[in-house]
């Protein structure tokens, strides 16, 4: 599979992009702290799409009319034009805490189906352009392999799968190199042939660096929650919620969104909202992945399809 979106946008993404990962091993940090409320007053989501969409089509425009502009001169002129601006961040050091599992992870997911869920109406997707950058894993030129004390990535057959070896030693997360701001970034996310509880997994999205941004988890009894995390403290944003949109337990296909415009952040489960609210902390950062396994040995969550749109 080949990424589609912008031609500049994928060559000078393909090849450089930087994995940071960083795990946390204090467990119940920020106990005490009262989550804030999401709430969809005042929030219109369609609205928010569509001016969305005017955007994308501004920005279209604006880049057809550089690169017919840029034709004209000069090749090294033409280069610094489309040469996109990328922030990147170096990989974290992370102490080993617990030793490393003697057992290979194992019940790891074989997809068999089709990751291709069927979008429904609503799905902001519909209504979005062509994605801006796409990542089908069929390289591992964008993300790094990791084999880790707590946790292991591997990125084969075409799918990113992620896995930590040993129940309540916490949260882990990766982020990559590239920094979005106002974006909808959404991922196809396969869950093991165990899983159970509160043994979850999700998207870490704008994290100015790996110890601090947003975590989105979905949970395997049903559930999901939005994390902010730092050094400092981990709060709750949106507290533990269920959703009919969410496909629960073992062997479920689900797509995980984050739309992120300014300060209205909205979540969704398989291409419908469930919660949105405003934010003043984070307003640009990295994304990745995070999962944590409650009570499942070797847990491994498949992702695939990793995309984005953005806004500015």
């Amino acid at each position: 599979m080949q990424p589609i979106g912008p031609t500049y946008l994928r060559k000078i993404v393909s090849g450089v992009f930087v994995f940071a990962i960083w795990a946390v091993f204090a467990a119940g940090c920020g106990a005490g702290t009262a989550p804030a409320t999401p709430t969809t007053e005042g929030v219109n989501l369609d609205l928010l799409v569509n001016e969305a969409v005017e955007t994308q089509h501004a920005e279209a425009e604006r880049r057809a009319a550089t690169m017919t502009a840029a034709a004209t001169q000069p090749a090294v002129l033409m280069a610094q034009t489309l040469t996109p601006t990328i922030t990147f961040t170096p990989e974290a050091t992370v102490t080993p805490t617990i030793s490393v599992p003697t057992s290979t992870p194992g019940d790891t997911p074989t997809p068999t189906q089709p990751l291709v869920p069927t979008r429904q109406s609503g799905d902001p997707a519909l209504r979005l352009d062509a994605p801006d950058w796409v990542e089908t894993f069929d390289t591992t030129n964008n993300w790094s392999e990791f084999n880790g004390t707590r946790s292991q990535i591997a990125i084969q057959n075409g799918k990113f799968y992620y896995t930590e070896f040993t129940p309540g030693s916490g949260p882990t997360w990766t982020v990559g190199g590239l920094t979005i701001s106002n974006f909808y970034l959404e991922v196809l996310a396969l869950t093991p042939n165990q899983c159970g509880g509160k043994d979850r997994y999700g998207l870490v999205f704008r994290a100015p660096d790996p110890s601090q941004g947003y975590r989105f988890e979905y949970s395997c009894d049903g559930q999901y929650r939005v994390v902010e995390f730092s050094d400092e403290q981990t709060k709750e944003v949106v507290p533990w919620a269920s959703s009919d949109y969410l496909k629960a337990g073992p062997n479920q296909l689900n797509r995980l969104g984050v739309w992120a415009n300014g300060h209205v952040v909205s979540i969704h489960v398989n291409g419908m909202v469930v919660a949105s609210w405003t934010e003043s902390t984070y307003r640009n950062g990295h994304f990745g992945f995070s999962i944590t396994t409650e009570e499942t040995e070797n847990f491994t969550v498949v992702f695939d399809d990793l995309q984005f749109w953005t806004f500015e």
